[in-house]
């Protein structure tokens, strides 16, 4: 199972709360995990939305795509979101990346698409992320810190 809280992810002032269910295809050189989930979002956007996500895990590169479509509860713009990225393994537990990031609001036929850079510290349970958004544009330029904690709640067997 995946569950996962967001705030000022999906719009300005919006929580998105949602949860889903995992699949994971493991291959000698590649892990691939497939998570597809149903979420709520509440705040100045409030609706509903439909979220498939893929991470290929490489023992030279991490890969993965998010997609998202947002529908309201009413009086908003539908909308749909991609992100999708690499990050190459420069060292057994930090990475660098770029990513893309497209966004369409249905209604309004508004469409942007962006690139992203980032350093990354991950092992088997934590991920600390920093993305520098508009890098190339020194006006409009800002950092995003994302934290990752992995918990498991499976009952371990006691040892004796």
């Amino acid at each position: 199972m995946y569950a996962e809280i967001r705030y000022n992810y999906d719009q300005l002032n919006t929580w998105g709360l949602y949860g889903g269910k995992i699949f994971v295809i493991t291959q000698p050189n590649m892990e691939h995990v497939f998570t597809s989930q149903l979420g709520v979002m509440l705040g100045d956007y409030t609706g509903g939305y439909l979220q498939f996500y893929y991470l290929g895990y490489h023992k030279k590169f991490d890969i993965s795509f998010l997609n998202q479509y947002s529908v309201p509860v009413s009086g908003q713009s539908q909308f749909y979101y991609n992100w999708s990225s690499i990050d190459f393994k420069m060292h057994t537990k930090f990475r660098l990346g770029v990513l893309g990031q497209y966004y369409s609001d249905t209604q309004n036929s508004y469409k942007t698409l962006f690139g992203t850079i980032s350093a990354a510290f991950k092992n088997d349970f934590r991920t600390i992320q920093l993305y520098w958004f508009n890098f190339y544009d020194m006006n409009n330029q800002f950092f995003s810190l994302f934290l990752q904690q992995k918990n498991s709640f499976k009952k371990r067997k006691k040892r004796y």
